[in-house]
């Protein structure tokens, strides 16, 4: 799986322009894909390191925001506020519906673990 092609799956779902998840704009209908972009690349891409995931964008991102994108990812996913739209992205990858749907139930169960 290809970076650009998770990047416009993502757009895509959110009818937002790739360009928009590089800018630094802090507007909900940017930094949400902003988020669900980073949770994908890490499903696909899992070698890649925190520092290695913020410097996929121009200007590169710190890794703890990084780390932050992950963790407000899963609450967005957990509270249902995007887990269609995370569903949809998977599914429009290539990923098997089951998979997909164990993807959201698995942030589901994380966030209740504790």
């Amino acid at each position: 799986m290809e970076i650009t092609q998770i990047k416009e799956a993502v757009c895509d779902e959110f009818g937002i322009r790739p360009e928009a998840l590089d800018s630094r704009t802090r507007r909900k209908s940017v930094a949400i894909p902003r988020h669900l972009f980073f949770r994908i690349v890490k499903i696909y891409k899992s070698e890649l390191s925190l520092k290695e995931l913020g410097g996929l964008f121009n200007p590169a991102r710190h890794h703890s925001t990084v780390l932050h994108s992950l963790a407000t990812a899963s609450d967005l996913i957990f509270t249902g506020y995007v887990r269609r739209q995370y569903y949809n992205i998977l599914l429009n990858l290539g990923m098997p519906e089951p998979e997909a749907l164990n993807e959201c139930t698995k942030v589901y169960e994380v966030r209740h673990a504790g």
